[in-house]
């Protein structure tokens, strides 16, 4: 990031002279101030270059969804490895009935939430470059997606223990 040399006061006095500018320290407006520092708190502000700060409401919504649903599939799967250990095979037959199936397409996807959650961490900036209404729209979606199947998982656990 490049900042202003005593010199580059003019460029910032020019700068600000017909633009809202808040101080960075009191958030005083300093438009059309005449000396290069702040009159409400003596802060000397720095013109600068640099990234604007993207928004990272809808990457962090998607990104905590899909850790979330990544431990409940690493807890449906130990789960399965408890109960087979416990009840022995037979109950991989039972885990492949109807509603045990929907389970089992559950806890899999879950499982694939994981690698795909290390993907949004490292594809943040990307991520960050799509209009943000379309950001929205992609974590709204598979949000919701992820929190109707974690609904349809606590239901069929429902089912299978008042079956037992």
């Amino acid at each position: 990031m490049t900042t202003t040399t005593p010199p580059d006061h003019d460029l910032l006095l020019a700068y600000v002279r017909d633009r809202d500018v808040p101080c960075p320290r009191c958030r005083y407006n300093l438009r059309d101030i005449e000396r290069p520092y702040c009159p409400e708190c003596g802060t000397q502000p720095t013109l600068t270059v640099g990234d604007a700060q993207q928004p990272l409401g809808a990457w962090l919504l998607l990104t905590i969804m899909l850790w979330f649903a990544a431990s409940s599939g690493a807890h449906s799967v130990f789960r399965q490895v408890v109960l087979v250990m416990y009840f022995g095979a037979d109950h991989l037959v039972q885990f492949l009935s109807f509603p045990e199936t929907l389970d089992g397409i559950a806890v899999l996807i879950n499982v694939l939430c994981l690698p795909t959650a290390v993907v949004m961490l490292l594809t943040r900036r990307r991520y960050s470059r799509m209009p943000l209404a379309t950001q929205w729209r992609v974590s709204g979606a598979v949000s919701g997606v992820l929190v109707l199947m974690q609904l349809a998982q606590m239901i069929s656990y429902a089912v299978t223990i008042m079956s037992l």
